[in-house]
């Protein structure tokens, strides 16, 4: 009885205790320099306290009936070798740890009333087992994320060294070789796919991250070179400078000889980044007038003509559509700038009414209350 009692008692913790030991965890946890460690250390803690109470409910339940009355239940203690307190004990966690594990190899209830227990120590039992591996898995994850920044922040720094190759990003600021990595989009092809084809418009340009690609003939077979990790084309086409004997057409079938990682720059997201930048874009395409110019491939008379107009009539379009982007976003900040100052206005009035001092009669220097005439009662009547 003694013990039984005493066994119950350890279920029930003194006032604030749960409390006091969560507000200690959770402060470790921001300070200490393993912090899954401790969550794994108190998921171990809480399981091993669950199995510490169903073994308490199992030996109280076994009380209940009768020890020993049958096979299910605690034997009888007035036997030597379970009537100690460690070999209760152990029985009793052995039997919870078996039960709430959901391994079975426990002793089969025999009555009703132990049926019904098993039953329901077997569904704690399951919440408790998706319980660990829903916590355990979010620990791994969380050991991993750390890994997983650090690789990110690696194919970053690969991406930006990588654009630092291309010769007509080489000698070009930091910011905008940053932007245009966070635009890179990557791209995987297959064994045999087609990269892009001779006379297709060209759109984006292509930096090899992992694989290789071949330059072929028109017949998909001859092969004139390959171009292996950290080559990159089709950086002079999404530029369309003017005199390119090309235009922004390829000149060259590219085709996948495995599978092939590419990281790609659109021509959009490369024009939307050069316009904080005008004079990279200047620069840019007096680069790739020079590339082209080594390879042959400009037209010097078409390049001399300046600006076409409908380029010019472009950017007047777009100028004109920022503009009208502009006055109307700035027509709302006006709106809401004069009704927030309306509100205050009216606001701080409200106040100094509220706070404004009553006028006071014992100050020397005040105007005595004008005086009230006094009414007679035949006034009244009348």
């Amino acid at each position: 009885m003694r013990t039984s009692n005493l066994w119950i008692s350890d279920i029930i913790s003194p006032p604030g205790l749960h409390f006091r030991m969560m507000e200690f965890f959770q402060r470790t946890e921001t300070r200490t320099n393993y912090p899954n460690a401790l969550r794994i250390s108190n998921l171990v803690m809480y399981i091993l306290i669950i199995i510490h109470w169903n073994a308490c409910l199992y030996y109280s339940f076994s009380k209940a009936i009768g020890f020993g009355s049958d096979r299910f239940v605690y034997p009888d203690p007035s036997d030597p070798e379970f009537g100690r307190l460690v070999r209760k004990y152990a029985y009793s966690m052995y039997w919870s740890t078996l039960t709430l594990t959901t391994i079975g190899e426990t002793p089969p209830p025999v009555e009703n009333s132990e049926y019904f227990f098993v039953v329901t120590d077997f569904l704690v039992g399951v919440l408790i087992f998706a319980t660990i591996v829903g916590n355990v898995g979010s620990m791994i994850t969380n050991m991993n994320a750390a890994r997983a920044d650090f690789q990110a922040r690696i194919d970053a720094i690969k991406q930006y060294m990588s654009f630092r190759k291309v010769r007509i990003f080489a000698d070009c600021e930091a910011g905008l070789l940053v932007e245009l990595v966070l635009k890179l989009q990557p791209q995987v092809f297959s064994p045999g796919d087609y990269i892009c084809k001779k006379g297709d418009i060209g759109r984006e340009m292509y930096i090899i991250k992992e694989g290789k690609l071949a330059v072929v003939a028109d017949d998909g077979v001859t092969q004139f070179v390959v171009l292996s990790e950290g080559s990159y084309f089709g950086e002079i086409s999404i530029l369309a400078i003017k005199g390119s004997k090309a235009g922004n057409r390829r000149t060259a079938n590219i085709r996948s000889i495995g599978y092939s990682d590419l990281f790609c720059l659109s021509k959009d997201d490369l024009m939307e980044a050069l316009t904080e930048y005008p004079d990279a874009k200047a620069l840019l395409e007096e680069k790739g007038r020079q590339i082209l110019m080594k390879d042959g491939l400009l037209d010097l008379e078409v390049a001399a003509q300046g600006p076409d107009p409908k380029e010019i009539e472009e950017k007047v379009d777009r100028m004109t559509s920022n503009l009208d982007t502009l006055q109307t976003q700035y027509a709302r900040l006006l709106a809401e700038h004069e009704a927030t100052h309306s509100k205050l206005k009216h606001r701080v009035t409200r106040l100094e009414k509220k706070l404004a001092p009553p006028p006071r009669e014992d100050l020397p220097g005040a105007a005595p209350p004008p005086p009230t005439p006094e009414i007679t009662k035949e006034e009244e009547k009348k």
